[in-house]
C-alpha cells in the first residue's frame, strides 16, 4: 500500500481499520472479554487463541492475504 494512503475509513460512529499485527492487543482483549458470549457460535479454537502472540501471527497472515489481493477483513 502506498505510504500516502490512510488504511482506515471513518464515518460517524464507525471506524474501519486495515488489519495488521499492530491490532493484536485490542483483538486479544476483545476475544478475552467476549469469550463466554461468543462460545455458542465460535468453532473450536487453538489453545493459544486468546494470547497476543497468536493474534499477532494471525493478523500478520491476514494482512498478507489482503496485500496479495486474496482477502479483505
Amino acid at each position: 500500500m502506498p505510504a500516502d494512503l490512510d488504511p482506515s475509513l471513518n464515518c460517524g460512529r464507525l471506524r474501519l481499520l486495515s488489519v495488521g499485527p499492530h491490532l493484536a492487543p485490542a483483538v486479544t482483549a476483545f476475544y478475552q472479554r467476549n469469550q463466554r458470549h461468543l462460545a455458542p457460535w465460535d468453532p473450536p479454537s487453538p489453545v493459544d487463541f486468546l494470547t497476543e502472540g497468536f493474534q499477532q501471527q494471525r493478523l500478520a497472515k491476514l494482512a498478507g492475504d489482503v496485500a496479495a489481493g486474496a482477502a479483505i477483513r
